[in-house]
């Protein structure tokens, strides 16, 4: 057992303890594994190779032209950053706002903020192992056992589709080795807080291995609601990641992959921070309409006092998120040839149910949004061998989406009173539903596309363009055909 770290980390009373249980050669086993998969970074050994997968095929960054930020598995995990938003510390021009998991915003140079509507996609892409992450929300996992992250800046169209203007997330995970090799990780804090992350791999035959990760996270609330004494602003979370490598020969490979992450985050708590009588826009607010005095008259006088951190609700209930994955990937080496196919299933959803008024009182019992979604997508891509005078990326991508959400309020008792509305029977719209919103969506949108793009070079001018072959819309079904990139100089990589 060989104790790799203690160290403090952000909290003054966090404490990070990190454990390998590692037979002999399994640290140059995982070293081997990530410079052959995509995450070849050699921290503190000078500059090595950096392999990444940004046009959908093993390149050295170096080599690649586009705009690319490359953090390897190695470097989050030695910092403690697991969570998604903490990506923005390491790569520039990233900001990732994580309000709650339906509203988490990704942006690359100022573009890509999410409206918080389901059936809008974002304008900067997540894909995790080649498959598309539809709603923001997915991005509540933790990043653990990761070969690394690729942030691609600018329009990626072409190669990953999906409306991703902004940019690209492309996070890879650590594939099985066949080299056994254990992994134990505790971070202790305040706030009651604890993480682990775990994960084993290892030979289960001469061509079968496995790898399976888990990680459980929790921190208690930093809010102290007045109403039942429960703790707000805290998370609960845990996933699991299993996965499986055939591989009879070196010239074909299955990895099957099996995903469960869930989240149980009591949010939405309000801190009265300040009694003005005025707008957010300087007029100042009729007497008698300020939160105060509207709720005197039922008995409740709030307190504005930012620096207790206390709030004071009766029904507020959490956000909960449930989502669960699968996915076939299967490489064949056909000559100088390489054929990838990439199916896959992921279902995601999201619960909210808020305190509609901030209050003790029993004015609007909950509101909030409930949404499930469910996808499904296969892509198949040929990739012609580099060095050579001409190559090219060519592939056919399907895609599926079924999409389930509704926002809805449940009155309580003193609704009608509080809002002034003249009823006969004051009760007669308590537990009433309102404001409901459902909407259901399934589709199979899509086009059929061939795109031919080129880069010709000459000793003093360049030039370069795009060409649309042939394109077709219909109804339902999406389907994508595209001839990614193509080289047409000996000496000149695009």
């Amino acid at each position: 057992m060989i104790l790799e770290s203690i160290r403090f980390l952000r909290s003054t009373s966090t404490v990070i303890v990190g454990l390998s249980l590692l037979p002999l050669g399994a640290f140059a086993a995982d070293s081997d594994l990530v410079e052959a998969d995509v995450a070849a970074q050699h921290d503190g050994a000078g500059l090595g190779e950096i392999v990444v997968s940004a046009r959908k095929r093993n390149e050295d960054l170096l080599e690649v032209p586009l705009s690319v930020s490359a953090v390897s598995g190695t470097t989050l995990q030695r910092d403690g950053d697991y969570a998604i938003q903490d990506l923005a510390e390491k790569v520039p021009n990233l900001i990732i706002e994580p309000s709650n998991p339906r509203q988490t915003s990704i942006s690359i140079r100022g573009l890509g903020k999410n409206s918080a509507n389901d059936g809008l996609e974002t304008s900067v892409g997540v894909y995790v192992d080649g498959v598309y992450l539809a709603q923001p929300g997915e991005t509540t996992f933790d990043l653990a056992d990761l070969a690394q992250v690729e942030v691609l800046r600018g329009p990626q169209g072409t190669l990953f589709g999906k409306n991703n203007t902004g940019g690209v997330l492309n996070i890879t995970t650590l594939k099985p080795s066949f080299t056994a090799a254990e992994n134990l990780e505790a971070i202790i804090g305040d706030h009651g807080s604890y993480e682990l992350h775990g994960s084993a791999t290892g030979p289960i035959s001469d061509t079968l291995a496995f790898r399976f990760t888990a990680y459980d996270r929790v921190r208690d609330g930093v809010l102290n609601n007045l109403y039942d004494g429960a703790k707000f602003n805290g998370f609960d979370r845990q996933g699991f990641r299993g996965q499986l490598l055939l591989q009879p020969s070196d010239q074909f490979t299955v990895r099957i992959i099996a995903e469960h992450y869930e989240s149980d985050e009591k949010t939405g708590g309000v801190v009265m921070w300040l009694s003005d009588p005025h707008y957010s826009n300087g007029v100042q607010i009729p007497v008698g309409k300020t939160l105060g005095s509207q709720t005197a008259a039922f008995g409740y006088v709030p307190v504005f006092d930012p620096w207790a951190r206390n709030i004071d609700l009766n029904s507020a209930r959490g956000v909960q998120t449930k989502q669960d994955a699968a996915s076939v990937q299967a490489t064949a080496k056909l000559g100088d040839f390489t054929l990838d196919s990439i199916t896959a299933f992921r279902r995601y959803a999201f619960n909210a149910k808020n305190d509609g008024d901030d209050t003790p009182l029993d004015i609007v019992d909950f509101n909030g949004t409930t949404s499930t979604n469910k996808q499904y997508s296969e892509e198949l891509r040929l990739s012609s061998p580099l060095g050579g005078p001409f190559d090219y990326v060519g592939g056919i991508y399907i895609y599926h989406d079924n999409l389930w959400t509704n926002s809805d309020q449940l009155n309580g008792s003193l609704y009608a009173a509080f809002n002034g509305i003249p009823l006969t029977n004051p009760g007669a719209l308590d537990g009433v539903l309102q404001n409901t919103i459902g909407t259901g969506m399934g589709y199979s949108r899509g086009r059929y596309r061939m795109d031919l793009a080129y880069r010709v070079q000459l000793p003093a001018t360049q030039s370069v363009g795009q060409s649309s072959l042939k394109s077709g819309e219909y109804d339902n079904s999406r389907v994508e055909v595209a001839v990614h990139s193509v080289t047409l100089t000996n000496r000149i990589s695009f």
